[in-house]
This record gives C-alpha cells, structure tokens and sequence, in this order.
C-alpha cells in the first residue's frame, strides 16, 4: 500500500488548538478543514470563501449587500475561529476545504 504524502503543519500561534499534531498527512487536513467550515456561520463561509478568491472587503460588501465594517468583523470572527492571521493563510485554508480552486 502506497505511503500517504504528508506535509509538515504549523500553526501561526500558540494558542491554535491543533499545534500539537504535527506532520498529519494532506487529506486528514483537509477533513480538518471541513471540520472548522462546518462550525462557521453560513456569512462567514461567504466572506471566507470572498476574501480567499482575491476580492477586496469592498468587493464583498457590495455582492453580500453588507457593510464593508461588517465584512471586516467576519473576516475578524474567520481569523479567530481558524487561528491564521494573514489573507495567504486564509486563501491556503479555503482550498483546502474546497470553498475556491486554483
């Protein structure tokens, strides 16, 4: 049975609660991820998926039809719930979880 390619995962901080797992192969974090998506509120998914797709918070207020102060807040809550801090970091995470392509 072939190995499955594993990569190495560090989170950005010390208070990530996945810190402690290590190198865990690339489809154990992508089930990961779909675990974190699935606790996100469904704006919060849309402003993820907005952001991870290379729009301004501008761009998505004006398709969410909100606030850009209330994309910022999401995005904000997204940051916390994920504990990444950086929009590359929130892009790598979304296709991950499948929520944008390349």
């Amino acid at each position: 049975m072939p190995k499955t390619p594993t990569i190495s995962y560090q989170p950005p901080c010390q208070s990530c609660p996945y810190r402690k797992l290590g190198a865990i192969p690339e489809r154990e974090l992508s089930r990961t991820a779909l675990l974190i998506v699935s606790a996100l509120s469904e704006r919060q998914r849309q402003v993820l998926t907005g952001l991870a797709s290379s729009k301004t918070p501008k761009e998505v207020a004006l398709d969410l039809g909100i606030s850009p102060k209330t994309v910022e807040f999401h995005r904000a809550q997204v940051y916390a719930r994920i504990s990444i801090h950086d929009i590359a970091g929130l892009t790598r995470f979304a296709m991950r979880a499948g929520l944008v392509s390349v």
